[in-house]
């Protein structure tokens, strides 16, 4: 087995190697992973899993470096019953982790509620949406705004704007792909824009 006590800083494979460690013990390839299945994972890079009927229960995961999520879809009324709660496949991902001895952190389990904050977005379940908070947006519009009113900017500047924004609209597939073709044109001028 490979291990890791520490995920190295400045390391660029870190998070690709401890991700790959993370979804083969939700998935399959060890004694003791979860057996979660991969079409109900949820993957920044990838289709977002189906919730059709015909796959019965309306629920997905996902992993990260430090956390891990199982979202499910159910009727209000039984939210109010399990809210709290973990589900069964959380219990699966969280006993698998535990004995593979890869920490999770505390401050970011949520177990079965209606709204939350994940991966920097607030979720609402309820409504159906997922956003950045309205606080981190108004920073993110004065950063811009400020650095665009110069008239110029240097490139890493720019970046650092449409990272900003990257990172608060990653969930919107369509605007992200915009963003990416913002990113490939400032990366096209070198210097100051």
């Amino acid at each position: 087995y490979v291990t890791v006590r520490v995920t190295p800083q400045g390391w660029i494979s870190a998070v690709g190697v401890v991700q790959h460690i993370r979804r083969r013990v939700a998935t399959s390839g060890l004694r003791e992973s979860a057996q979660l299945a991969l079409e109900r994972e949820y993957r920044r890079d990838a289709p977002f899993p189906s919730l059709d009927q015909a796959y019965g229960e309306r629920w997905w995961w996902s992993v990260y470096v430090d956390d891990k999520e199982i979202t499910e879809v159910v009727p209000y009324a039984i939210s109010m019953e399990v809210k709290g709660t973990m589900s069964e496949h959380h219990q699966d991902l969280t006993r698998a982790l535990a004995e593979c001895r890869i920490p999770t952190s505390a401050s970011k389990t949520v177990e079965r509620q209606l709204t939350s904050v994940r991966k920097g977005l607030e979720v609402d379940g309820v409504a159906g949406t997922a956003r950045p908070p309205v606080r981190k947006l108004l920073e993110h519009i004065a950063g811009a705004a400020l650095i665009l009113d110069h008239g110029r900017a240097a490139q890493r500047a720019l970046q650092g704007i449409v990272g900003r924004w990257v990172s608060d609209y990653a969930v919107r597939r369509p605007l992200f792909a915009c963003l990416d073709e913002v990113w490939a044109f400032i990366e096209g001028y070198g210097g100051n824009s």
